[in-house]
C-alpha cells in the first residue's frame, strides 16, 4: 500500500495522474490487498498456536520425579482405608504448624479435635448444614451449649 501511496504521488507530480485518479484507484485497491492482510494474522496466530501447542505437550508428557524416600516400603494389596490413632506428640506438630500458618491471616479451619479453639477469634459450629453456634471460644465454651459439651466429651476421652 505504501508503495502504490509513493508511487501514486510521483505520477500526480510528473501530472501523468490526477489526485481523484490515485484516490480511487487506491479504494479500488484496499478491498483486493485486504485477503493478503488477514493471511498474514491468520498465519501469526497459527504460529502462537502451534507453540502453546508444543508447551502444553511438554508439560503432558512431563514425567514427574520420584518422591518416595529410598527406604520406602510398599504395601502389598492396599485395602484403601485411613485410619487416625490418637497420637498426642503428632497432634502438638499438626497444632503448631497451623499456628504458624495462620499467623496474620483470616483462616478457615475445619477442625476434628477441638483443643485449637483456643487460638481463634471466631467459632462457627455447624450441625447437619445449620449453623448451631457463633461466637468467641470463650463465649461458646461458657455457656453449656453444643460446643461446651462436645468440648467436654473430648477432653474426657484425652
Amino acid at each position: 500500500m505504501g508503495a502504490m501511496f509513493y508511487y501514486g504521488g510521483i505520477t500526480i507530480i510528473k501530472n501523468a495522474l490526477t489526485v481523484g485518479e490515485l484516490v480511487a484507484f487506491l479504494t479500488y485497491m484496499l478491498p483486493m490487498t485486504w485477503p493478503l492482510c488477514a493471511l498474514g494474522f491468520i498465519i501469526g496466530d497459527i504460529q502462537r498456536s502451534l507453540a502453546d501447542a508444543s508447551r502444553l505437550f511438554e508439560v503432558i508428557d512431563y514425567l514427574p520425579q520420584s518422591v518416595d524416600a529410598p527406604d520406602a516400603i510398599e504395601f502389598k494389596n492396599p485395602r484403601g482405608e485411613v485410619e487416625f490413632r490418637d497420637d498426642p506428640r503428632t497432634d502438638m506438630l499438626v497444632q503448631d504448624a497451623m499456628l504458624k500458618l495462620m499467623e496474620g491471616r483470616t483462616s478457615i479451619i475445619i477442625a476434628r479435635r477441638l483443643s485449637i479453639v483456643h487460638y481463634v477469634d471466631k467459632v462457627v459450629v455447624i450441625e447437619n448444614g445449620e449453623i448451631v453456634e457463633e461466637g468467641s471460644p470463650e463465649t461458646l465454651l461458657g455457656r453449656e451449649g453444643y460446643l461446651h459439651r462436645l468440648y467436654a466429651s473430648q477432653m474426657k476421652e484425652a
